[in-house]
């Protein structure tokens, strides 16, 4: 997703989206990959 922020020609400010096109795979690979990147936070207690 992409945004862009105008303002009108009374000073409004307009905000745009647009969608883009992406292409990404996700398998057990990458998975696994991205999986040795995560924390565990530990819960307070009370």
């Amino acid at each position: 997703m992409k945004s862009e922020l105008e303002l009108s020609d009374d000073g409004k400010a307009m905000k745009y989206y647009e969608l883009v096109s992406c292409d990404f795979q996700i398998n057990q690979d990458t998975i696994t990959e991205s999986v040795k990147t995560l924390t565990i936070k530990e819960k307070e207690r009370k």
